[in-house]
């Protein structure tokens, strides 16, 4: 009830909308341990960075542009380690677990993948034609360079 209730007070929170189930499950959990943390008289300090954890994680699930849709997706977003994966897969997904990928969300990721190895190979072509250009400048410069090199590391009489 409590989960409903959130959902009506914060709709479409998350970047992408397939996110704002987990969003609000660890947003839930974040003020239970809260809670938990200034009601009891147990170690503040355990449970401050736990809380910590969870905020950082709810962020990154927040501003995720993907659906997650698995334990090991979720690990790879920044601040979510295997605890908080752990917790959602046992309090969440064991009980309302993700819809598989469907064909146009499989699609969007292989084509994010294809772009960003695109990228990758841009920008190392980019740098080998730096690194030739260096070196042939270098080159061209020549005997001349070296010879000014050498004169400046020879102190004067």
């Amino acid at each position: 009830a409590a989960h409903a209730a959130m959902a009506e007070d914060h709709p479409g929170r998350c970047r992408c909308p397939g996110n704002d189930e987990l969003y609000l499950f660890l947003m839930y959990l974040l003020e239970s341990e809260e809670q938990k943390a200034a009601s009891s008289g147990l170690d503040t300090g355990t449970y401050a960075s736990w809380c910590t954890a969870l905020r950082k994680a709810t962020r990154s699930v927040r501003d995720y542009h993907l659906r997650i849709a698995s334990t090991e997706e979720l690990q790879k977003l920044a601040y979510v380690g295997p605890l908080t994966a752990k917790v959602v897969q046992h309090k969440l997904w064991s009980l309302y677990p993700p819809d598989p990928l469907t064909e146009e969300e499989q699609a969007e990721r292989n084509q994010l993948k294809e772009q960003a190895e695109a990228a990758k190979a841009a920008e190392k072509a980019r740098k080998l034609q730096e690194r030739r250009s260096a070196k042939a400048a270098s080159k061209a410069a020549g005997p001349a360079a070296a010879q000014q090199r050498g004169k400046a590391a020879v102190p004067s009489v």
